[in-house]
Protein backbone atom coordinates (compact mmCIF):
# COMPACT_ATOMS: atom_id res chain seq x y z
CA UNK A 1 0.00 0.00 0.00
CA UNK A 2 1.41 3.48 -0.62
CA UNK A 3 1.15 6.26 1.65
CA UNK A 4 -0.90 9.07 0.91
CA UNK A 5 0.86 12.34 1.03
CA UNK A 6 -0.56 15.85 0.29
CA UNK A 7 1.65 17.04 -2.16
CA UNK A 8 1.32 20.02 -4.24
CA UNK A 9 2.82 20.04 -7.68
CA UNK A 10 3.69 23.64 -9.51
CA UNK A 11 1.70 23.34 -12.92
CA UNK A 12 3.69 22.16 -15.98
CA UNK A 13 2.90 22.82 -19.51
CA UNK A 14 2.39 19.10 -20.89
CA UNK A 15 1.38 19.84 -24.76
CA UNK A 16 4.23 21.05 -26.71
CA UNK A 17 3.69 19.41 -30.52
CA UNK A 18 2.17 22.20 -32.86
CA UNK A 19 1.26 20.55 -36.37
CA UNK A 20 2.81 22.09 -39.23
CA UNK A 21 0.72 23.71 -41.87
CA UNK A 22 2.48 20.75 -44.41
CA UNK A 23 1.50 18.05 -41.98
CA UNK A 24 -1.91 19.40 -41.38
CA UNK A 25 -2.81 19.83 -45.03
CA UNK A 26 -2.17 15.88 -45.28
CA UNK A 27 -5.38 14.10 -46.92
CA UNK A 28 -6.75 11.40 -44.54
CA UNK A 29 -5.99 8.89 -47.91
CA UNK A 30 -2.76 10.29 -47.77
CA UNK A 31 -2.00 9.67 -44.11
CA UNK A 32 -4.10 6.41 -44.74
CA UNK A 33 -1.08 5.53 -47.27
CA UNK A 34 1.78 6.71 -45.17
CA UNK A 35 0.49 4.45 -42.29
CA UNK A 36 0.75 1.83 -44.72
CA UNK A 37 3.98 2.11 -46.20
CA UNK A 38 5.93 3.03 -42.47
CA UNK A 39 3.81 -0.04 -40.87
CA UNK A 40 1.93 2.03 -38.46
CA UNK A 41 -0.88 1.03 -36.51
CA UNK A 42 -2.86 3.26 -34.57
CA UNK A 43 -5.64 2.70 -31.78
CA UNK A 44 -7.28 5.85 -30.39
CA UNK A 45 -9.00 9.05 -31.62
CA UNK A 46 -7.35 12.21 -32.69
CA UNK A 47 -3.73 11.33 -32.92
CA UNK A 48 -1.32 13.07 -34.38
CA UNK A 49 -0.10 12.84 -37.91
CA UNK A 50 3.29 11.54 -38.62
CA UNK A 51 6.07 13.98 -39.35
CA UNK A 52 8.11 13.62 -41.90
CA UNK A 53 11.50 15.43 -40.96
CA UNK A 54 12.95 16.20 -37.54
CA UNK A 55 12.05 20.23 -37.92
CA UNK A 56 8.50 19.27 -37.46
CA UNK A 57 8.55 18.20 -34.48
CA UNK A 58 9.31 21.68 -32.88
CA UNK A 59 13.03 21.10 -31.84
CA UNK A 60 15.33 23.98 -31.20
CA UNK A 61 17.99 24.70 -33.95
CA UNK A 62 20.83 23.38 -31.29
CA UNK A 63 18.98 20.15 -30.74
CA UNK A 64 18.01 19.64 -34.27
CA UNK A 65 22.23 19.85 -34.97
CA UNK A 66 22.77 17.69 -32.50
CA UNK A 67 20.79 14.89 -34.21
CA UNK A 68 22.47 15.39 -37.71
CA UNK A 69 25.85 15.76 -36.07
CA UNK A 70 25.10 12.20 -34.27
CA UNK A 71 24.04 10.53 -37.45
CA UNK A 72 19.90 10.76 -37.11
CA UNK A 73 19.31 12.40 -40.49
CA UNK A 74 15.55 11.81 -40.44
CA UNK A 75 13.58 10.10 -38.28
CA UNK A 76 12.15 6.78 -38.19
CA UNK A 77 8.83 5.27 -38.41
CA UNK A 78 8.39 4.92 -34.51
CA UNK A 79 9.59 8.51 -33.87
CA UNK A 80 7.83 9.96 -36.65
CA UNK A 81 4.07 8.80 -35.09
CA UNK A 82 5.51 8.72 -31.11
CA UNK A 83 7.14 11.92 -30.87
CA UNK A 84 4.18 14.08 -32.10
CA UNK A 85 1.73 12.45 -29.81
CA UNK A 86 3.79 12.40 -26.57
CA UNK A 87 4.95 15.96 -27.31
CA UNK A 88 1.28 16.85 -27.45
CA UNK A 89 0.43 15.29 -24.06
CA UNK A 90 -1.04 11.92 -25.56
CA UNK A 91 0.19 8.62 -23.63
CA UNK A 92 2.02 6.46 -26.10
CA UNK A 93 2.60 2.61 -26.38
CA UNK A 94 5.36 1.79 -28.72
CA UNK A 95 6.00 -1.56 -30.32
CA UNK A 96 8.76 -1.87 -32.70
CA UNK A 97 11.81 -4.42 -33.60
CA UNK A 98 15.43 -4.00 -31.89
CA UNK A 99 16.74 -1.09 -33.37
CA UNK A 100 13.94 0.50 -35.13
CA UNK A 101 14.66 3.88 -32.56
CA UNK A 102 12.02 3.58 -29.61
CA UNK A 103 14.72 4.78 -26.99
CA UNK A 104 15.12 8.01 -28.84
CA UNK A 105 11.30 8.16 -29.46
CA UNK A 106 10.64 8.84 -25.81
CA UNK A 107 13.80 10.82 -24.88
CA UNK A 108 13.46 13.50 -27.39
CA UNK A 109 9.93 14.55 -25.56
CA UNK A 110 11.48 14.09 -22.41
CA UNK A 111 14.39 16.57 -23.09
CA UNK A 112 11.72 19.08 -24.52
CA UNK A 113 9.82 18.76 -21.34
CA UNK A 114 12.64 18.77 -19.13
CA UNK A 115 14.03 21.91 -20.72
CA UNK A 116 10.37 23.86 -20.31
CA UNK A 117 11.09 23.12 -16.72
CA UNK A 118 12.39 25.86 -14.21
CA UNK A 119 15.98 25.34 -12.93
CA UNK A 120 15.75 22.95 -9.96
CA UNK A 121 16.82 24.49 -6.38
CA UNK A 122 18.95 22.92 -3.61
CA UNK A 123 17.78 19.04 -2.83
CA UNK A 124 14.95 19.07 -5.66
CA UNK A 125 14.87 15.96 -8.95
CA UNK A 126 15.22 14.43 -10.65
CA UNK A 127 13.00 15.78 -13.60
CA UNK A 128 13.25 12.57 -15.61
CA UNK A 129 13.36 9.29 -14.51
CA UNK A 130 13.78 6.01 -17.19
CA UNK A 131 13.73 2.53 -15.48
CA UNK A 132 15.58 -0.40 -17.65
CA UNK A 133 15.09 -3.65 -17.14
CA UNK A 134 18.50 -4.87 -18.15
CA UNK A 135 22.14 -3.54 -17.45
CA UNK A 136 22.28 -3.92 -21.32
CA UNK A 137 19.47 -1.61 -21.96
CA UNK A 138 20.09 0.84 -19.41
CA UNK A 139 23.44 1.06 -21.17
CA UNK A 140 22.14 1.51 -24.47
CA UNK A 141 19.81 4.49 -22.77
CA UNK A 142 23.01 6.38 -21.28
CA UNK A 143 24.60 6.12 -24.44
CA UNK A 144 22.37 7.56 -26.39
CA UNK A 145 21.27 10.54 -23.87
CA UNK A 146 24.92 11.15 -24.01
CA UNK A 147 25.24 11.99 -27.36
CA UNK A 148 21.75 14.37 -27.15
CA UNK A 149 22.52 16.09 -23.77
CA UNK A 150 25.86 17.66 -24.70
CA UNK A 151 24.53 20.71 -26.24
CA UNK A 152 20.92 20.63 -23.91
CA UNK A 153 22.20 21.90 -20.90
CA UNK A 154 20.70 18.58 -19.06
CA UNK A 155 22.95 16.11 -17.03
CA UNK A 156 22.38 12.18 -17.04
CA UNK A 157 23.17 10.01 -14.30
CA UNK A 158 22.96 6.23 -14.44
CA UNK A 159 22.84 3.76 -11.50
CA UNK A 160 22.62 -0.07 -11.65
CA UNK A 161 20.80 -1.76 -8.82
CA UNK A 162 20.80 -5.88 -8.58
CA UNK A 163 18.91 -6.85 -6.36
CA UNK A 164 16.86 -10.31 -6.73
CA UNK A 165 16.35 -9.06 -10.70
CA UNK A 166 18.61 -6.29 -12.43
CA UNK A 167 16.70 -3.32 -12.49
CA UNK A 168 18.80 -0.12 -14.22
CA UNK A 169 18.09 3.40 -13.64
CA UNK A 170 18.95 6.48 -15.94
CA UNK A 171 17.29 9.35 -14.34
CA UNK A 172 18.19 13.34 -15.64
CA UNK A 173 18.70 15.99 -13.23
CA UNK A 174 18.57 19.83 -14.51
Amino acid sequence: MVPSFDLRYMPFRKKFYIESREIASMSDEDLAALHKELEIKIRGKRCPKPVERWNQVGLSDKFLATLTKNGFDKPFAIQRQTIPAIMAGRDVIGVAKTGSGKTLAFLIPMFRHILDQPRLGEGEGPIGLIMAPARELAVQVQCLMCCCVLLCVVACVSCVSCVSVCVCFCYIVV
